[in-house]
């Protein structure tokens, strides 16, 4: 069990910091997914975890929480790209974007947390 959650965290790392090399809606939606498969693997695990794995999940969960979020309004502004007459009223179109914007500021800080060293991070995994 512990190779392979240390190969999800490898592909957890990866896509970290793929993503900070070139952030856009596909590196964001890549650490979703690598995010996503190391927490289902730690809950199935320790479905009861507490104390730093415990926390680690949490930290987790709360990640792919935020990045959820982003996923769902890049979305969103696909579609009403797409949509004739530019879309609907421009109002929502800003509050998209600058609802994804913060989104992504939050995943961005919660993911440098995770991957630190600070708090509970996914260097604890495997001990």
């Amino acid at each position: 069990f512990e190779d392979g959650l240390r190969k999800s965290t490898r592909r957890v790392r990866r896509a970290y910091r793929d993503m900070n090399f070139s952030p856009g809606k596909e590196r964001f939606h890549a650490l979703r997914k690598a995010a996503k498969r190391l927490l289902h693997e730690l809950e199935r695990l320790t479905p009861r975890a507490h104390g730093p794995r415990g926390a680690l999940i949490a930290s987790l969960r709360r990640l792919t929480a935020v990045l959820g979020g982003e996923n769902d309004l890049a979305l969103l502004r696909l579609r009403l790209d797409r949509q004739p007459h530019g879309g609907g009223p421009a109002a929502i179109r800003r509050y998209a974007r600058k609802r994804q914007r913060r989104l992504r500021r939050r995943a961005i800080a919660a993911a440098k947390d995770l991957f630190s060293g600070r708090g509970q991070s996914v260097a604890m995994i495997g001990n």
